[in-house]
């Protein structure tokens, strides 16, 4: 066994699950998950979110991922969950109410949200694994920068089936996302003609997309294989439609829609809305793919350094949590606006071990 490398049972691993809400069963030669528990086993009272929930953050100083509690423009951070030493990774669903957890001993959970019990449904991973989800949930990749094998796991959240990915064709990777139906585009170290952006099938096979000069960031469309890709050294978003076969690429914003040297990019939900944070200028644009309205263009005192999706269709957070207050844009607004969560108090910082 290669260190870093995921081991999955022959073929593919298929978690059991019966955690509430999740219907889904198969086999798995080695460790299966161990029989859920009732929730309130397993949670303090005092840290499951009530009321509603604007989404969710890993707080790596808590290792907990914080739910943020109330609506754009009044939320606040709750007590972590999923906290203490267990976990040192999280990225959360909203629209499915599942969050997927790492820990640095190379296991892979999926927990119902609030406050379900994680069902582990990987292991043999890096202890440095990253998590992108696909647009509607359905998918997702595990995957640690600089290897060439990741985790792709299908049918979430009811019947995860992980598999083994090879994306040594692609090179040493940096950066990935994953599409609904499990296609899978990664950008990959620096040639001649820039940052590689490949799309990887299931079986492994891999195709060019383009080179950019400055990678700002990849995004599927929801429920396509249509893909969103950030050119930060040439200003510039493509989207490359009919991946992988016959792919197309074209020009969706430039610096002459207010694109200046881009750090991150997003689709909304419905994938109507194109979000680009801006570096030159401090700036988060939305702009309507459709082409049915101009392009909106709000101003951020803030260092915007992602896209977090939030609860809603285009409302995201624009940098990770810290010890200050904590940026979101709020593009479900009919004028789009940048709004701040406060810091999180120090009484909250104690995250509960699972």
């Amino acid at each position: 066994m290669h260190p870093g490398k995921p081991h999955i049972a022959p073929a593919v691993l298929i978690a059991c699950l019966t955690l509430p809400g999740f219907i889904g069963c198969g086999t798995t030669s080695v460790n299966p998950p161990s029989p859920s528990l009732p929730s309130s086993t397993a949670t303090a009272a005092n840290n499951v979110a009530a009321g509603a929930v604007l989404g969710y953050a890993w707080d790596s100083t808590a290792a907990g991922l914080r739910p943020i509690l109330g609506v754009p423009g009044a939320a606040q951070f709750g007590s972590p969950i999923y906290g203490g030493a267990s976990y040192n990774n999280a990225r959360a669903c909203m629209e499915k109410k599942y969050a997927l957890l790492t820990n640095s001993s190379g296991q892979a959970s999926l927990a119902p949200l609030p406050s379900g019990v994680p069902v582990q449904i990987a292991d043999h991973l890096s202890a440095k694994e990253q998590i992108a989800i696909s647009p509607s949930c359905s998918a997702a990749l595990l995957y640690a920068p600089g290897t060439s094998i990741a985790t792709l796991v299908l049918g979430l959240p009811g019947s995860p089936k992980a598999q083994s990915l090879d994306l040594s064709q692609a090179g040493a990777i940096t950066s990935a996302v994953v599409s609904d139906s499990g296609l899978v585009l990664v950008a990959s170290g620096q040639s001649a003609s820039g940052i590689n952006v490949e799309a990887v099938s299931s079986d492994g096979t891999t195709m060019q997309v383009t080179a950019v000069t400055g990678l700002a960031g990849m995004a599927f469309l929801p429920a396509s294989q249509n893909a969103l890709i950030g050119d930060a050294g040439r200003s510039t978003i493509w989207l490359a439609s009919n991946l992988p076969a016959s792919t197309s690429l074209n020009r969706v914003a430039t610096s002459s829609d207010g694109v200046a040297q881009p750090t991150a990019i997003a689709s909304s939900s419905d994938g109507r809305w194109l979000i680009v944070a801006n570096q030159n200028g401090a700036s988060i644009l939305r702009v309507d793919l459709t082409r049915q309205s101009a392009t909106s263009q709000v101003a951020c005192s803030c260092t915007a350094t992602r896209l977090a999706r939030l609860n809603g269709n285009s409302t995201f957070l624009l940098s990770d949590l810290s010890t200050g207050p904590l940026w979101t844009f709020d593009g479900d607004s009919p004028s789009p606006r940048i709004l701040f969560i406060p810091a999180v108090r120090s009484s909250n910082v104690a995250g509960v071990a699972r």
